[in-house]
């Protein structure tokens, strides 16, 4: 598949978005300009380097789920020891070219991977990103009307319905934060994504990418090179990206199953992943990934942000495990 280039070398970003001097912004989407502040508490100097690469993946589609779950890993060119260890990963655990997985580790050659796997990824200078969003909350409510609109704005191609656009709305907003805040001028980015619905076609592809470059203008404070985006259908045989994508799969997939836990009835300041294991409300893999996720000291930073309700008020808070 032919990778689609877009050049933002020409595109002025004159105003950023949801910033004190925006006020009527922050006014439609406050939810937005929380992640902001909470992005620039966790990781305050952007990226260094030329180019800047953010793999993504999603969890909670099915129906026991309260929440749905966007992660994203967020890494820059800096040399690593990230690929010679996923090598050696795939060459003793991942015969047949396995995909790490969550849905995936009941079978042994992964679950003897998961961990020589999350300590590989802990090599990575980089951030991975979780968002958690309660399922009552909607943050871009759209109608049929709407997507017209946005079709001849942007010139789109792909058939939506208005809820998979909101829901790719969600996921580009998302991905915008995260250029906004952590890009320098002129870096080139790279957006891979799981091969999810919102682009399981090349039409569906390119206008993501389309509505992706649209909104990341509208936050950036600079301007950025090339912008690129494909899903992990591109991957070649050492499945690179595959296992970049497979970071924020495993988070994605182990913070759904345990905010679904806790939607039960254990509130969030109780949260203790060990006792929920315990009771069985959650599985081994997951209590091995969420000790994991919050260890501390490791080159890839972990943060979580929950967007939830709260007394019938949407509420951001960063999750910090007690």
């Amino acid at each position: 598949m032919k990778i689609p280039i877009l050049n933002l070398e020409h595109i002025e970003a004159r105003h950023a978005l949801l910033t004190p001097h925006n006020i009527s912004m922050r006014q439609i989407f406050p939810w937005a300009f929380s992640i902001q502040r909470i992005l620039h508490v966790v990781r305050p100097v952007p990226f260094s380097g030329t180019h800047l690469f953010i793999g993504s993946d999603y969890g909670g589609n099915h129906k026991g789920s309260a929440y749905n779950s966007y992660a994203f890993v967020v890494v820059n060119d800096k040399p690593s020891q990230w690929l010679l260890m996923q090598r050696n990963i795939r060459a003793r655990y991942l015969p047949n070219a396995r995909r790490m997985s969550f849905k995936r580790l009941n079978d042994p050659h992964r679950q003897e991977a998961l961990i020589p796997f999350l300590q590989a990824a802990d090599t990575l200078d980089g951030h991975l990103v979780v968002f958690l969003v309660h399922k009552s909350v909607r943050l871009h409510p759209s109608k049929e009307g709407d997507v017209q609109k946005w079709r001849q704005l942007l010139t789109l191609s792909a058939k939506w319905n208005h809820r998979a656009f909101e829901e790719a709305l969600r996921k580009v907003h998302f991905f915008s934060l995260l250029v906004s805040g952590w890009s320098q001028p002129l870096m080139d980015v790279t957006w891979i994504s799981d091969q999810d619905e919102f682009v399981d076609n090349e039409q569906r592809l390119d206008d993501a990418q389309k509505i992706a470059a649209r909104i990341s203008t509208l936050y950036l404070q600079h301007t950025l090179r090339v912008f690129a985006m494909n899903t992990t259908q591109i991957d070649g045989p050492g499945r690179e990206y595959e296992d970049l994508v497979a970071i924020p799969d495993l988070a994605a997939g182990m913070l759904s199953e345990l905010s679904s836990a806790l939607a039960k009835g254990t509130a969030w300041s109780d949260f203790n992943g060990r006792n929920l294991l315990e009771d069985g409300a959650i599985q081994i893999k997951s209590d091995v990934i969420s000790d994991w996720f919050w260890h501390e000291g490791a080159n890839l930073h972990r943060t979580c942000i929950v967007l939830d309700k709260v007394a019938d008020k949407s509420r951001v808070f960063k999750l910090d495990r007690l």
